[in-house]
C-alpha cells in the first residue's frame, strides 16, 4: 500500500483517537484542578510543557542518554537501560505538579491583588475629590 494512503487511512484516525483518550482527558482533569480565574494561563503552561517535552526536548534528551548506553539496531543488549531512563525521567517530570499553586495560594494572591487595587482606587478617588 502507498505510504501516503496508508497514513491517511490509518494514521490520522489513530492519532485522533490517541489524542481524544490521552490529551483531552488530561486537559479536562487539569481544568477541574485549576482555579477558573487562571485556567487559561495554566492550560497554556500545561500545553507548553507537554508539547515541549514530547516533541522537542524528549528527542534530544533521548539521543543524549543513548550516547551513554550505546544502543544501536545491531546492539540491543543495553536496551533495558533506556527503558529505566525513560521510566525515571517520566517520574521526575511528574514533579512538575509540585510547582502548581494550590487553591489557597491562588486565593491569597488574588485577595492581595484585589486589596491593592481597592487601595489604589480609593487613593485616586480621594485625589480627584481634593482637586
Amino acid at each position: 500500500m502507498n505510504p501516503i494512503a496508508f497514513f491517511s487511512v490509518f494514521g490520522i484516525p489513530v492519532n485522533v483517537i490517541y489524542y481524544a483518550f490521552e490529551k483531552v482527558s488530561m486537559f479536562s482533569y487539569f481544568s477541574k484542578l485549576v482555579n477558573p480565574n487562571i485556567e487559561a494561563t495554566m492550560m497554556a503552561f500545561l500545553t507548553t510543557v507537554m508539547y515541549l517535552g514530547e516533541e522537542t526536548v524528549a528527542r534530544y534528551v533521548g539521543v543524549l542518554i543513548n550516547r551513554f548506553c550505546g544502543v544501536t539496531t545491531e546492539n540491543l543488549e543495553d536496551l533495558w537501560m533506556l527503558y529505566v531512563a525513560q521510566a525515571g525521567i517520566g517520574l521526575l517530570l511528574a514533579l512538575v505538579c509540585l510547582i502548581l499553586p494550590t487553591t489557597e495560594q491562588i486565593e491569597k494572591v488574588q485577595k492581595q491583588i484585589s486589596d491593592e487595587l481597592d487601595t489604589q482606587f480609593k487613593e485616586k478617588l480621594i485625589e480627584q475629590r481634593e482637586d
